[in-house]
């Protein structure tokens, strides 16, 4: 009998979320980037037009760059992106990619690289 009540229970929770499911209201549309982004706001001030347009350009921010994308220039390894990535969480980003040049190991001919797939928003 306990068996059977158990049973019962289980089928009466599914059939319940089933037709809740069924009937309950759906977006008319996705939700874009945008309304994603005011539910959940980064924790930096980032300028949305800057980095859209900096995304047309095929250009990635360097202050937002992981190792793996920094990795992807020529000439910049596990190492050189970790230190990369260590001096622009000290400086706490920055706003002029030649920055980049006090960095031990990186020179105008990286820096050219670099800024062939990174911009600093």
């Amino acid at each position: 009998m306990m068996r059977f009540l158990s049973v019962l229970a289980v089928a009466s929770a599914v059939l319940c979320l089933a037709v809740s499911m069924a009937i309950s209201p759906k977006a008319p549309y996705p939700l874009t980037v945008f309304e994603l982004q005011a539910e959940n706001p980064p924790s930096k001030d980032i300028n949305m037009k800057e980095n859209v347009m900096n995304l047309h350009q095929g250009k990635w921010d360097i202050n937002q760059a992981t190792a793996e994308q920094l990795m992807q220039v020529e000439g910049i390894g596990e190492k050189r992106a970790q230190k990369i990535l260590q001096y622009l969480y000290r400086k706490g980003g920055i706003s002029d990619m030649e920055q980049l040049l006090e960095i031990d190991g990186i020179g105008e001919e990286l820096l050219s690289r670099i800024k062939e797939q990174f911009t600093a928003g």
